[in-house]
């Protein structure tokens, strides 16, 4: 290891899906962070 810190993405969620992206990080399954994204309207 080289000391340096690797952020980790789980899921991109909209604005809009804020409350999916709640549900998700409820069940405990995020393995990273769960990003909430109020710029872009995502895929």
């Amino acid at each position: 290891m080289d000391g340096r810190v690797k952020p980790v993405i789980d899921r991109i969620y909209s604005l809009s899906q804020v409350g999916e992206a709640i549900k998700y990080l409820g069940e405990g399954y995020a393995k990273g962070k769960v990003v909430i994204c109020a710029h872009h309207k995502l895929r």
